[in-house]
Parts: structure tokens; C-alpha cells; sequence
């Protein structure tokens, strides 16, 4: 059997691919197909194997920046404050596939938007972006707690960990950090997780570090 072969039958390939449409990210189709290509070209070429979930997760990111990028700016809205007595932590991530270094940020603000607290810091080993992410998402929920607030809107621009969060038995390598984001929710009153475009997430992403 070739390595063509190899790749394009693998059970964990086809069963991520399933799994995307599942789902519903069903935009996201060109992408799955162009990140299919290249990996096959990779391990042809240059006997790198990506695994499907990397695939997966790059299809995502891919698709979702493109949306981004081609929004009219009409349709584009701003951070939106929270109700009264509820507080919003904007959270956000970055992550470098050279020195897997990642950067975690996020912002409270109230109802008037105003800031009321903010933090950043880093992770020395991120395997994937989805980690940095959950990271990132596990960390402010944990302070969240810690500070002893009530009642949160967790709002995060990332497609991927909108996507896990959706369904996290197809990312049971995560699941300790599913678990611990469990906990600290389970810790306020009331929470909400959302995903957010990028511009509305604006002031997390630039307290980021990496």
C-alpha cells in the first residue's frame, strides 16, 4: 500500500472528516479539502504526518479568518456591554507552532464597560492552537472564581474552541482541561460561554504576550 493510500484511508482522517460535518461547520468544506492536499503533499514530499485533528483544527482557523477578513463592515458590531449586574470576560490565546509558547489574556468589564480587572500570561509547552485556547478559556474561568464574581458571559474569537466546546468527547485528549473548566464554572451563579468574532474581542487580543 502507498503512502498516498495510507493517508487517504486512514480511519482517524475519515472519522474527523465525518465528524466536521456532524457537527455543522459545514463553511468550513473548502478548507478540510485544501488542508487535506497539503498534508498528503507533505508526507508525499517531505514524510511529515499530520495527524486529522490538526487538519481539522486548521481548517477551522482557515475558514474562520476568512469569513472575518470578507465581513461587510456594516455587518461588523462592537464589543457588546452586558446587562446590569453581570460582568463579561473577554478572553483570548496565542500560540507559536516553532517554540510552542502560547500566550492566555482576558479583560472583566461591567455593564458600563469599564474595566474592572484584566491579566495575561504565558504557557511554556502548547502542543496545538485548540490548547492554547482552552487554556487560555480554563484560566480565566479559574480566576473568575477565585475573585468570587456571580455571574459571567465568557466571550473568546476563537472557531476551534467554539467547535470543542461543542463537542467535547471528539477531543477526549483535552478532557482534563474540559474537567477543570468544569469545576471553576461550576463555582459562579450564573455563566455563559460565546463565541465572538475577532473585532468584537479587540482589547484581549492585544493584552496577549505571545
Amino acid at each position: 500500500m502507498t503512502n498516498q493510500e495510507v493517508f487517504v484511508w486512514s480511519g482517524d482522517t475519515l472519522s474527523l472528516f465525518l465528524l466536521l460535518l456532524v457537527i455543522g461547520i459545514r463553511r468550513s468544506f473548502p478548507w478540510v479539502l485544501w488542508n487535506l492536499w497539503k498534508a498528503r503533499n507533505a508526507l508525499l514530499f517531505e514524510r511529515t504526518n499530520c495527524s486529522a485533528l490538526s487538519i481539522s483544527i486548521k481548517a477551522t482557523e482557515d475558514a474562520d479568518a476568512w469569513f472575518q477578513a470578507n465581513m461587510p463592515e456594516s455587518s461588523q458590531t462592537t464589543w457588546q456591554k452586558p446587562p446590569s449586574e453581570v460582568l463579561k470576560c473577554n478572553c483570548a490565546s496565542s500560540w507559536s507552532n516553532t517554540s510552542y509558547l502560547s500566550g492566555a489574556s482576558w479583560i472583566m468589564r461591567n455593564h458600563l464597560g469599564s474595566p474592572r480587572l484584566h491579566s495575561r500570561r504565558s504557557y511554556s509547552y502548547t502542543s496545538l492552537c485548540l490548547h492554547a485556547d482552552l487554556l487560555s478559556l480554563c484560566w480565566a474561568a479559574h480566576n473568575m472564581k477565585d475573585l468570587q464574581q456571580k455571574r459571567v458571559i465568557f466571550e473568546f474569537s476563537s472557531g476551534p474552541l467554539s467547535n470543542a466546546l461543542r463537542s467535547p468527547e471528539a477531543f477526549s485528549l483535552y478532557n482534563p482541561l474540559f474537567q477543570d473548566l468544569q469545576l471553576s464554572l461550576i463555582g459562579l451563579e450564573s455563566w455563559s460561554l460565546r463565541y465572538v468574532p475577532s473585532h468584537e474581542n479587540l482589547v484581549a487580543l492585544r493584552l496577549l504576550t505571545v
